[in-house]
């Protein structure tokens, strides 16, 4: 069962995740990352699967292994471009997560670091909200 707070999330969630702006719950949080993984996860997956075929050998099994060079650039480009959303997105949620936190905001930056990032992400999600 979705809370009442929720609703919002359901109705702005690209505010949510793209606005560096306010303070959000651990639920907020958890959801917001969910909603990242599941938007980003149709392109990034499709498109390594599309770039099979152009270093294949035997190039007439895939569909996209007659593209141009440019057609290839931009492909990549479109993944980079999903993959710097991710981590703005996921930034964004940090920034918010943390000032709800009672912590600064640029302790969002720790979730960059390998290994450690995903401790922060656990704390995140667990670590109660501060007491107004």
């Amino acid at each position: 069962m979705i809370l009442p707070h929720h609703k919002e999330f359901l109705m702005k969630p690209f505010y949510l995740i793209f606005s560096p702006h306010g303070q959000i719950t651990r639920l907020d949080f958890l959801l917001g990352h969910i909603f990242i993984v599941l938007l980003a996860s149709i392109p990034l997956y499709l498109i390594p699967i599309m770039l099979s075929g152009f270093f294949d050998p035997n190039p007439q099994q895939y569909a996209f292994s007659s593209a141009s060079g440019l057609l290839k650039i931009v492909i990549v480009l479109i993944y980079m471009v999903g993959l710097v959303g991710m981590l703005y997105s996921s930034l964004c949620l940090g920034i918010k997560r943390f000032r709800n936190a009672g912590f600064s905001s640029w302790c969002s930056l720790l979730l960059l670091i390998p290994y450690l990032g995903l401790l922060v992400f656990l704390f995140l999600v667990f670590y109660p909200s501060q007491d107004k």
